[in-house]
């Protein structure tokens, strides 16, 4: 399980839709979420959809499979379908 912080620095609210969310490790191989949970929740949910208000950073659970390599940092992800590099 990742915890990923997703902030939004717009004036309005952003939705996070994990369905077009993959992680990619140094291989190219792509990672989909399998479940998805803000972290101040312990209740299972099975939506991969969730908003972040304007100007505030949300924390969420992430699940991916297959299983990210142990070790390796994420450097890539693909957001519908385009790649981005995080730091």
């Amino acid at each position: 399980m990742a915890v990923i912080a997703v902030s939004n620095k717009s004036d309005q609210e952003q939705t996070i839709d994990f369905e077009h969310f993959k992680l990619l490790d140094d291989q190219g191989n792509e990672y989909i979420p399998i479940y998805a949970a803000p972290t101040v929740t312990s209740t299972y949910n099975r939506n991969k959809v969730f908003q972040v208000k304007a100007g505030k950073q949300r924390k969420f659970a992430v699940d991916f499979w297959p299983i990210f390599p142990k070790g390796q940092e994420v450097k890539r992800i693909l957001v519908h379908g385009k790649e981005i590099s995080i730091e």
